[in-house]
């Protein structure tokens, strides 16, 4: 049943799907035959441009053509050769697409000014408007300072009422405001603070027939109580001086009292906006159940001052307030003046390097540690101190330290304050005195710094020293000589024997003189 019938004309002349799958070197797959495409080829001489068997004649010779669907054809034309891409028996032909109308884009350019151009009207607007900002400027500045120094003020005169059983500063310059005596109440305020007299009282009634022509001076002066010609006096707060030093050096010298000083260095409310460094430091409301000695303590900076040797308490006052203020006021501006808030990001930063287990202190903590190496040590040799501190804090398990300071400066602060006297030796009885401030029964910080720091002390506490190659230091001891001194230990043991020495009057050195030997161990 499979043998061809080789009689047939239709299986003669029919290609062969054998030959085809051969040349393609793929199985020939049924499928439904198709009308085979052949590309046309023009006769040539002596062709009768009829197949027969699948052959071209060709000058009366039978030629075979092999089967060429997977082959390129090569046609000549003139003296270029062409090859082209056979076209698949299998697959009709594409029919050829209709090209695409193309709409010719009409493009539209707007005008641009020229750069030049751009940057002269843009110099010219920025020249306008810094012109209009000056003379806006100038103009305010000017009529700022005509009304404060009275250079061409005009006008008739007025009559004033003041009213209310406490004018201060604030209340005076509202009320000249309210009757257009002023135009500017916040600079009147501020320039009443720049003269010393927004901490003054103003008496209160009817004045008449105030001259226009009056500046800030005049009219300061002219609310003020008459005053007797004062004096003015000039006092040194030495360094190292506590809030107890300080009261008792201006109240020898007259000012204030002890019981004016304390309330105001205790529940003064002074502005945190102005005193920065102040925000958080709460006032002492109840002395009683307060660990603190003094709010204000570490903040008392020490310089030379001048002030008037009286001045004049408000009705209801404690006696001795008013200057008690004048006081503490210059010293805060002092402090705030020699101290930046950029300290504490600074510090954090050398510590994360150098010691990264140390805690991380506030600008109050860091104020009180540096209050504490100003009591211990020479100023060379605080930084070293200092590391001893950080060490304790950051590794309370070594050796059972708990993490407390255990310093001699601290419970004495607290001895002095409760009793007016210093020991003349640091005794057992010392280590056990009962405080918020003993540093050798209580963790961690003292309540309040326990003096004003200097700069010193304060880079000190922000900067603890490293040894020569920049590694944490790692003393957690040291005890002081005759020389001023310290001998620094690594262990207990290291710090009894450094002890010995020191009380048989060996001397330590300088941190500074000492070079790469381990004088401290």
């Amino acid at each position: 049943m499979n043998q061809e019938n080789n009689s047939s004309p239709k299986k003669q002349n029919a290609p062969k799907k054998e030959h085809t799958a051969k040349a393609t070197g793929t199985p020939a797959k049924p499928r439904t035959p198709k009308k085979a495409l052949t590309p046309k080829r023009t006769p040539q001489k002596g062709e009768s441009g009829k197949k027969e068997n699948g052959a071209l004649p060709s000058g009366g010779a039978t030629t075979v053509m092999p089967d060429t669907s997977n082959l390129k054809k090569a046609t000549k034309k003139g003296c270029e050769t062409r090859v082209s891409t056979p076209i698949k028996a299998d697959k009709a032909p594409k029919k050829q697409e209709t090209p695409p109308v193309i709409t010719p884009r009409v493009r539209i350019r707007r005008y641009k000014p020229s750069s030049a151009v751009a940057s002269f009207v843009g110099t010219v607007v920025y020249l306008a408007a810094v012109v209009l900002i000056s003379v806006g400027l100038s103009i305010f500045a000017i009529d700022v300072a005509n009304e404060a120094f009275a250079f061409k003020k005009q006008g008739v005169p007025v009559d004033i009422t003041l009213q209310g059983d406490f004018i201060n500063v604030d209340s005076l310059a509202d009320q000249l405001y309210d009757q257009h005596v002023i135009k500017y109440p916040a600079i009147f305020k501020i320039y009443a603070s720049l003269r010393h007299k927004d901490d003054r009282e103003f008496v209160a009634g009817k004045y008449k027939d105030i001259p226009p022509e009056l500046g800030y001076d005049a009219l300061l002066a002219l609310f003020l109580p008459p005053v007797e010609a004062r004096k003015e006096i000039d006092i040194t707060i030495p360094e190292g001086y506590t809030a107890d030093d300080i009261i008792d050096l201006c109240v020898k010298n007259g000012l204030g009292t002890k019981e004016a000083f304390t309330h105001v260095i205790n529940t003064y409310e002074f502005d945190v906006q102005t005193y920065w460094f102040l925000e958080g430091v709460e006032p002492i409301t109840d002395p009683e159940n307060d660990p603190r000695i003094y709010r204000l303590e570490g903040f008392l900076y020490p310089d030379t001052y001048r002030f008037y040797d009286s001045y004049e308490d408000a009705e209801g006052d404690i006696p001795g307030t008013a200057a008690a203020k004048a006081v503490i006021t210059k010293m805060l501006n002092q402090f705030k003046k020699n101290v930046k808030k950029s300290y504490v990001s600074a510090h954090r930063e050398y510590m994360e390097k150098v010691y990264p287990d140390a805690p991380a202190l506030s600008f109050y903590e860091l104020l009180t540690l540096a209050s504490v190496l100003e009591k211990e040590n020479l100023a060379d040799e605080r930084s070293y101190s200092s590391a001893v501190f950080f060490n304790r804090l950051a590794h309370p398990e070594y050796e059972g330290i708990g993490g407390r300071l255990e310093s001699n400066a601290t419970v004495l602060y607290a001895i002095r304050h409760e009793t007016g006297t210093l020991p003349t030796e640091f005794t057992d009885a010392e280590r056990d005195y009962v405080s918020a401030y003993n540093s050798y029964t209580n963790a961690g910080l003292p309540p309040t710094p326990i003096t004003t720091p200097t700069a010193d002390s304060i880079n000190a506490a922000l900067y603890p020293a490293t040894t020569m190659e920049g590694t944490p230091l790692t003393y957690y001891y040291f005890v002081a000589t005759k020389s001023g001194y310290s001998f620094f230990a690594e262990t207990f043991e290291q710090h009894q024997a450094n002890i010995v020495r020191a009380n048989n009057g060996e001397e330590a050195k300088s941190p500074l003189d000492v070079e790469a030997e381990d004088e401290y161990a």
